[in-house]
């Protein structure tokens, strides 16, 4: 399991686009894909990772993957959990 600190070091270090991509993806919110979302167009060979959005909304993004993460750990848990249960009446 990874831990909550590697978790937040991993995603110091991802692309800032490519979560809010899965962000909207995972939750169905629609908001990620509004401002002050939006990343900035980039013409260069490589992109900037930050989508040239503030350290604020950077921040924000995640965050909210780290909830995100977090709660599709706990769900994945449960459903272990219950697989168990659900195996043991056989």
């Amino acid at each position: 399991m990874l831990s909550e600190q590697s978790l937040r070091n991993m995603l110091r270090h991802a692309s800032i686009p490519t979560l809010i991509m899965c962000l909207a993806q995972i939750t169905g919110e629609e908001c990620w894909l509004q401002e002050p979302f939006l990343p900035r167009r980039d013409t260069n060979l490589f992109a900037d990772e930050s989508g040239g959005l503030p350290a604020d909304v950077q921040q924000t993004v995640r965050d909210a993957m780290e909830r995100v993460m977090g709660a599709l750990h706990r769900a994945s848990a449960r459903c272990r959990r219950r697989l168990t249960r659900l195996v043991s009446f056989a």
